[in-house]
């Protein structure tokens, strides 16, 4: 077993991402005015796919309390090494991604008269996509590659991530009671939140909650992979540890309906799979075979590309299906061919463009110091 991996996560983050790109197939329903009750697609449309991006959030924040809590908290990181690593991975495939998507609608547009169903496609929301600011506020709708605003927040959470570890507050207590702690100000803050503001005093201050939720999600995520952890070396007893586990699992069902007014939908139901994943992680008996390892890192690498790539797959089907009438949507061949293709260039891009964009831009601009 690889140190620091998390192998069920692995699989489960690609399942996570299969399901979304699964789901936007139906961009090509609501263009061309598709009844949505008819066709292939609709048949077999996930209904937990409302799931998979608060799941994403979850499971980033386990892993990043898993490679970078304890090492931010002891200052063995430092803030430029950190959010690097993460532009390393993160941005060469969001900038390419952001190009075609950009070109692909200009020509749907110039042909159509109209953009595929993603509509703010001006320089204005170019700029936040390139900044990785598409949803943080500052948007009037959905721009580009819109599977991007769900990165922008963890890439703006990835900062806070670093904050709330690095901070003094607590410095001396175990870091699980710093994702507490947070957890408790988001939740007074969109508590406190009343149209679109916070009010202090004379004082609005603007707020956008759906970043808070998303903070939430990934901090609620770091929580759980802490308690796990702790409850995984609680005790040998085995009848202590299915007393403790059957007490959790209680727990969580019993503040489920809270945690969907946080913006988690179905409650405690992420939280619970994350918190059984992570128990098969930390208690497999005779390891993993190698060959599960390799697929589940693999899987897990590919989501994100995956994850990126098949909204721009989609806008090329719909610029070929405009000029030249190529696809029949209401049919399997349609779907077959944009989650293959998909698929293969998300392989490709992970293993031949990003792998060594990342390398290398780390080579290049890392702080040598820690």
């Amino acid at each position: 077993m690889i140190k620091n991996r998390l192998y069920s996560l692995e699989v489960l983050r690609f399942i996570a991402a299969f399901t979304i790109m699964y789901g936007h197939f139906v961009v090509h329903y609501l263009f061309n005015d598709i009844n949505t009750d008819k066709g292939f697609f609709p048949n077999y449309l996930n209904p937990f796919a409302s799931l998979a991006v608060p799941f994403f959030f979850m499971m980033s924040g386990a892993i990043f309390a898993m490679n970078y809590g304890n090492i931010i908290s002891k200052g063995e990181i430092t803030l430029h090494n950190y959010i690097l690593k993460r532009v390393a991975r993160l941005y060469p495939l969001h900038f390419l991604t952001l190009i075609i998507a950009a070109i692909t609608q200009h020509y749907i547009l110039n042909i159509s008269g109209k953009y595929y169903y993603i509509e703010n496609n001006d320089f204005y929301h170019f700029i936040l996509n390139l900044f990785f600011a598409s949803d943080w506020g500052l948007q009037t709708g959905n721009s580009f590659n819109s599977p991007v605003w769900s990165v922008s927040h963890e890439f703006l959470i990835y900062f806070v991530f670093y904050k709330v570890c690095r901070s003094k507050f607590l410095a001396n207590r175990p870091i699980w009671q710093k994702y507490l702690f947070f957890l408790f100000v988001i939740f007074i803050i969109r508590h406190a939140e009343h149209g679109g503001g916070i009010n202090l005093l004379i004082i609005k201050i603007p707020i956008y909650d759906l970043i808070l939720q998303s903070m939430f999600t990934f901090f609620g995520g770091a929580l759980l992979y802490e308690f796990s952890y702790y409850f995984n070396n609680l005790s040998k007893k085995k009848y202590i540890k299915f007393l403790f586990f059957l007490i959790t699992l209680i727990f969580l069902t019993l503040i489920s309906d809270l945690i969907k007014k946080e913006g988690v939908p179905f409650g405690s139901l992420g939280y619970i799979l994350l918190f059984l994943f992570l128990l098969l992680d930390f208690n497999y008996k005779d390891g993993f075979s190698k060959v599960y390892e390799k697929t589940a890192m693999l899987l897990g690498g590919i989501s994100y590309s995956i994850y990126l790539i098949h909204m721009p797959v989609i806008f090329l089907m719909g610029l070929l299906q405009i000029k030249y009438q190529l696809f029949d949507f209401l049919g399997y061949v349609s779907l077959s061919l944009f989650l293959i293709l998909s698929l293969i260039l998300g392989y490709l891009s992970f293993l031949f463009f990003e792998k060594p964009m990342q390398k290398y831009i780390i080579k290049t601009f890392k702080n040598k110091n820690k």
